[in-house]
């Protein structure tokens, strides 16, 4: 029986996406997970004119852009498995294209938390930090009260940071689903 590569990539609005190559990683070390998209330069360069989406030979140009929502399938004989979710970090308009991107962490760049707290849980502490954001907390995370609380213009990334290190938590990601606990 003959093996072949198959993928189901879908970059934003566009389905279907052939790359030349995607490369993955997920590190325990780390809660955010990469990747790397690259695809032939001709049929997907950034087109100037909305209003043509079609090269002179009539192929198809995609307009991938940063905060683009991604999802890697990737398996064989047309058996995929969800290998990636995420969005795009970087658009490398080199030949080829490279797309760089992170896995749901990244929205918590852009959080500015500004809390201080006396009592409160991990839980409801993540609740805090996640709201506006499409990362969904998981249910296994227990109950676990943390005292005495500040945190001042710190992004998301250092709030987790912060219970990695100084809590000794751990902190990951399932695709959009974020676990604290312990180990």
């Amino acid at each position: 029986m003959a093996f072949y590569l198959t993928s189901d990539i879908t970059i934003g609005n566009y389905k279907n996406i052939k790359p030349n190559k995607v490369v993955w990683k997920t590190d325990v070390g780390s809660f955010v997970d990469t990747c790397t998209i690259t695809l032939p330069r001709r049929t997907h360069l950034i087109n100037e004119n909305p209003d043509k989406t079609l090269d002179l030979d009539g192929r198809k140009i995609y307009q991938f852009k940063e905060g683009d929502k991604v999802e890697i399938n990737l398996g064989y004989n047309g058996k995929n498995e969800k290998r990636f979710s995420g969005f795009v970090r970087l658009v490398k308009m080199g030949i080829p294209v490279q797309l760089e991107c992170e896995g749901y962490a990244s929205q918590l760049n852009e959080v500015i938390f500004n809390k201080t707290y006396a009592n409160v849980t991990v839980k409801q502490l993540l609740k805090d930090l996640t709201i506006g954001t499409d990362i969904k907390l998981s249910d296994e995370i227990p109950n676990i009260p943390l005292k005495n609380l500040r945190f001042k213009n710190a992004t998301g990334i250092q709030v987790l940071e912060y219970l990695k290190k100084e809590v000794s938590l751990a902190v990951y990601f399932n695709f959009e689903e974020l676990f604290v606990g312990t180990t």
